[in-house]
């Protein structure tokens, strides 16, 4: 992933988990602290689908990443990751957007 070796430099240094994510819900790097709370590796979690590790409702995690990606000022929410197959757990969270708008009109969204 050299494309976010920048990122995930100064996100591995931090002791909060922290998520980089496109507009459209795949994730697409996550630094030590995500990965170890989601019991995964970095590379096993990078190019999934939020949906496959949130138990959020689709259309309420689409909702999220639409509303962090106009942004630069975190914005809350309450996401429910799926860290093992019978466990679910709220985490808190703030999302943002990560850098400018693609070529695409997406953006890149950090959750934290």
């Amino acid at each position: 992933m050299p494309e976010y070796s920048h990122f995930q430099k100064l996100a591995d240094g931090l002791p909060e988990p922290l998520m980089l994510v496109s507009q459209e819900g795949y994730v697409e790097t996550v630094n030590r602290a995500a990965a170890a709370h989601l019991g995964q590796s970095a590379d096993a979690l990078a190019y999934r689908p939020l949906t496959e590790l949130i138990a959020n409702p689709p259309d309420q995690i689409h909702d999220y990443l639409r509303r962090w990606a106009r942004t630069r000022n975190p914005l809350p929410a309450t996401l429910r990751f799926k860290e093992t197959a019978k466990e679910l757990r709220g985490w808190r969270c703030q999302g943002f957007r990560f850098g400018g708008v693609a070529e695409r009109g997406w953006a890149r969204v950090v959750i934290r």
